[in-house]
């Protein structure tokens, strides 16, 4: 028969638990086995099949035609099921992919279609045929066009397979005699995960991929040690791919190149996770308590440079955490209790003197890398006997360093083997005198930077130089105003960043002309950037642009832009981070103070308080003599960072420390700022008073001066207050009156803020339709807006109106979304609300139990910063709980603690509430009598509403 080749359709096979079969059957699993190879030789023969590989159980084979191929696999599956097999069933998984691929007279060389297909069959289960879009499209109209075909295909969807590259669509072959119903395909979207799409494949590594799973068996901390560019990263991410079904939580990659504190890397990880901050708690215990009860895989990327910091975090997780796994990559271990360190060797590459055809090339990794990356650039280029020898010394001279490969191999773009031979040839002999003996793999791969550095132009070299400076990626209009000047124009920055590109020293992102530089070629270009003695001239220049660049951000936080804007700044944040960082280290302090505090409301938006505070604190810290108002600006928007996390103490102390300074200046602007988060400091802690005092005093100010979103703001400020105190009249005006003005400047945020809070007081005025007509309002221009923290209020204003209309559905559906948003952005406070509401909906529908639960949880996550009117809601339903079940002094002292709680901070015990108050303190008393609610009325007042709490949570 003619062996197909050229563009082939493979065919994989594999028998589904035969390992467990073995052990249940091990007498008859021989004879089944037997039976299964006669009846799938049988189908490949009767349609034209080669089989060319028959690795253990499994089978590949090759088809001319992709039909052929379609019809066996169901002519095999079809009677595999209608086989009597006893005790011990034959299923078989198949998958079907077409590609190119070339057969040498031994064995094909199509590698990466070959892994493809080998992908496609692991997706499928026992009994199922899948075939890859490519197959599909080469098969389809065959099926078509038969007027009587039994053959379709059912589409599964763009499907991502365990390779880790581009996603394909899969589909799965129906005939009649076919099984049809399976779970769902065991591909990577089955699980959680941030797994990168990468561009190209994963190649060899098959003996290192089998030697770390089986360590990783019985390890719960894996480091993958080696020098930079032998394909740890890559190895990482192929190894969680494969070991995805292992975790039901999904696997999660951390990249830490960028990282440049240490204190960041909690921070990092539950970006990572999507975690944020929660006011009152420790970044670190979060991230703990979310993977304690977890079956997850963690992925560390790149540690080396905060390896104390990787080993100590490690360590505490993995304690704490019995369903947690990780993975580390590092060029040093991280010398951790139990950890378990594999070596990432370069990849196995031939010794030229060995090799006499170019058919033994096809068995090194090494070599089936630079041939797929070669292919990449050049489609035309082919490994032969003219060239082969040149390939083997390439990857011989490279010390098959998978990075220095690839590099190498961009180059058959425009140079021949044989020159890029020669040319690596020239450089290592003048670092290694002519020997190929032990060299450091770090030396080796110096070496080859150097040459790919050499190649270049001046203007590309650079331009590579000056680059080093970003952390992250960059887009091409940051390069043009950091890296350009006398020597470089900035209108040329464009098309350098082109060429280096294409000659992949620079990485493209996307179709937004972002771009990105792998670290050990960043890592060079700043050795070389330092010896240019230009290092300091341009990291200088990349503080001033991100400085300069989020100053001008700050006036979009408040417009409909504000969403866009978060997300940018977002993208850009590694170079804020660098920038920060380089300001501290050589005490250029004011502009990191000026590019701090222009970060402080999106640290504040998106929840990153912990890390704004401490760039703060190492800021504030300075031998320069800053400028008081720098100082001031600094202390201002720290202060609003510790106000999130229920540090008042130090939040006022910053805030009169700073007002000192505007005063003194004459600043009345900010005078009025700070008199403001003063206010809003003494509203939250319940001290009313106190809160009016200087919002009064700030609209004065911001009156005077005509600041008209600052008087939309206090007037908010101050409805929230006569709210609370009960002035529902005096809330109303002033609620108005910000909306009108918010109207007026076309400003979305506080028209939203307005509506919801103007719906709030419509509640307690008893004027319901209003009441939603406001809150729907609200939530129209928070979703326009993006404002997740608004949205989450409203959905759950509305979920309150559609629990008292007893619609309990659609108001825990309310309640639920609110929770998941709330979730999300670390909004905790929201979150509170969402489960309170929650609780509520429970609690209707006499699910008792599940109710009581879900307070003490909203009760427990309170505990460091307390809101009342959310803690009184929890503790009152406890309380009725508690009665019902006779418990009855126990409940008379909750709802005497929270109501003493009411009278000692001056807020308002609104009506609805005062009746709960009353009829629980009413049936308590018809229980146990009047002298004995008293006294348990007296030991609530006198106890306080923490030791209340503690009380709620142990009973």
């Amino acid at each position: 028969m003619n062996i197909p080749t050229g563009n082939v359709t493979f065919l994989f096979s594999d028998v589904e638990g035969s390992a467990k079969l073995s052990q249940a059957n091990p007498a008859a699993i021989q004879n089944a086995l037997n039976r299964h190879r006669e009846i799938f030789l049988r189908g490949i023969k009767s349609h034209n099949g080669f089989v060319f590989e028959k690795p253990g159980d499994a089978f590949c084979c090759a088809f001319e035609n992709t039909a052929d191929a379609v019809n066996a696999s169901i002519d095999i599956q079809r009677d595999l099921a209608n086989e009597n097999w006893d005790d011990t069933k034959i299923q078989i998984k198949i998958g079907i992919h077409t590609g190119s691929a070339e057969w040498d007279g031994n064995k094909y060389s199509g590698y990466i279609t070959m892994a493809r297909t080998a992908r496609v069959m692991s997706a499928a289960y026992g009994g199922q045929v899948i075939v890859s879009d490519n197959a599909y499209e080469a098969s389809k109209d065959k099926f078509e066009s038969e007027s009587k075909s039994l053959v379709s295909f059912r589409d599964l969807g763009v499907r991502r397979l365990k390779d880790v590259i581009q996603p394909i669509r899969l589909f799965q072959v129906i005939s009649d005699g076919l099984r049809e119903d399976f779970p769902p395909l065991k591909t990577l979207d089955a699980r959680p995960n941030n797994l990168p799409v990468q561009l190209t494949s994963f190649i060899g590594r098959e003996k290192e991929m089998a030697a770390v799973k089986k360590l990783f068996s019985a390890a719960r901390l894996l480091t993958l040690l080696g020098p930079g560019g032998t394909g740890k990263t890559r190895l990482s991410l192929q190894l969680a791919a494969d070991m995805i079904d292992e975790f039901e939580n999904g696997v999660w990659i951390v990249e830490l190149a960028s990282l440049s504190d240490p204190a960041l890397l909690v921070q990092a990880i539950a970006d990572t996770l999507g975690l944020k901050e929660q006011t009152g708690m420790l970044l670190e215990k979060i991230l703990t308590d979310h993977l304690k009860s977890k079956e997850l895989l963690l992925v560390l990327d790149n540690c080396e440079h905060i390896i104390n910091s990787c080993a100590e975090l490690t360590e505490e997780l993995l304690k704490n955490c019995p369903g947690l796994k990780i993975i580390t990559t590092s060029r040093t271990v991280l010398r951790s209790e139990d950890e378990t360190i594999y070596k990432v060797l370069p990849l196995d590459h031939p010794d030229p003197k060995k090799i006499k055809t170019h058919e033994e090339l096809a068995d090194y990794e090494a070599v089936r890398l630079f041939i797929e990356r070669a292919v990449a650039v050049n489609p035309l280029f082919r490994i032969n006997e003219s060239n082969h020898l040149s390939i083997a010394q390439i990857c011989y001279q490279l010390d098959g360093i998978p990075l220095a490969i690839e590099l190498a191999a961009v180059r058959v773009k425009v140079l021949s083997p044989e020159n890029i031979c020669k040319r690596l040839e020239d450089r290592f002999r003048l670092l290694t005198g002519g020997k190929r003996t032990a060299l450091p793999r770090q030396q080796t791969l110096r070496a080859m930077l150097d040459w790919s550095y050499d190649l270049l132009s001046e203007k590309e070299k650079i331009l590579w130089r000056r680059l080093s400076v970003f952390a992250g990626g960059w887009t091409a209009e940051a390069a043009e105003e950091i890296c350009s000047d006398e020597k470089i124009e900035k209108s040329d920055v464009g098309s350098l960043l082109n060429d280096l590109a294409g000659k992949s020293i620079i990485l493209l992102q996307g179709i937004d002309n972002k771009f990105r530089m792998l670290q050990t070629v960043m890592q060079y270009g700043g050795v070389l950037l330092s010896e240019s003695g230009e290092k300091d001239k341009f990291h200088n220049k990349h503080l001033e642009y991100y400085m300069n660049l989020c100053e001008g951000s700050i006036p979009e936080y408040s417009g409909p832009t504000a969403k866009l804007w978060l997300n940018r700044i977002e993208e850009f944040y590694p170079n804020v981070q660098s920038a920060l960082g380089w300001s501290v280290e050589h005490e250029l302090k004011e502009k990191g103070n000026r590019l701090a505090v222009s970060m402080g409301k999106f640290w504040e938006l998106r929840g990153y308080y912990t890390e704004g505070r401490s760039w703060f604190d190492k800021l504030l810290t300075s031998k320069e003599n800053l400028p008081p108002e720098i100082i001031a600006n600094s202390k201002s928007i720290a202060a609003i960072l510790a106000t999130q996390q229920g540090k008042y103490e130090v939040s006022d102390k910053f805030i009169l420390e700073a007002l000192e300074i505007y005063e003194r200046s004459g600043n009345k602007n900010r005078v009025a700022n700070s008199l403001n988060n003063l206010g809003l400091n003494a509203y939250d802690k319940g001290k009313y008073d106190e809160a009016k005092k200087h919002l009064n005093e700030c609209l004065r100010i911001r009156k005077d001066s005509d600041n008209k979103i600052g008087i939309c703001s206090t007037l908010n400020s101050l409805g929230l207050v006569d709210l609370v105190e009960g002035d529902y009249v005096g809330a109303k005006k002033k609620f108005v009156d910000s909306l009108e003005i918010a109207l007026e400047l076309n400003d979305l945020m506080y028209t939203g803020i307005a509506y919801s809070n103007l719906a709030q007081t419509y509640d307690f005025l008893g004027e319901s339709e209003k009441t939603k007509e406001y809150f729907e309002k609200g939530l129209l221009i928070d979703r326009e807006l993006g404002n997740k923290n608004g949205i989450c209020v409203s959905l759950y204003n509305l979920g309150v109106i559609e629990l008292n209309d007893q619609k309990y559905s659609d108001a825990k559906k309310l309640f639920e979304e609110s929770k998941a948003i709330c979730m999300e952005t670390g909004y905790l406070l929201g979150e509170l609300y969402a489960l309170s509401g929650i609780g509520l909906v429970t609690f209707a529908e006499k699910d008792i139990f599940n109710a009581e639960n879900i307070f003490k949880e909203v009760l427990r996550l309170q505990k460091g910063f307390i809101d009342l009117q959310c803690t009184a809601a929890g503790m009152m339903l406890i309380a009725e709980i508690k009665n019902n079940d006779g418990k009855n002094e126990l409940a008379a002292k909750l709802v005497s603690a929270c109501k003493t709680r009411y009278e000692t901070t001056g807020a308002f015990f609104e009506k609805k509430m005062q009746d709960q108050y009353e009829i629980i303190l009413k049936s308590v008393k018809e229980a146990i009598g009047e002298e004995r609610t008293a006294i348990a009325v007296e030991e609530g007042r006198t106890m306080g509403l923490d030791k209340a709490i503690e009380i709620a949570l142990n009973s």
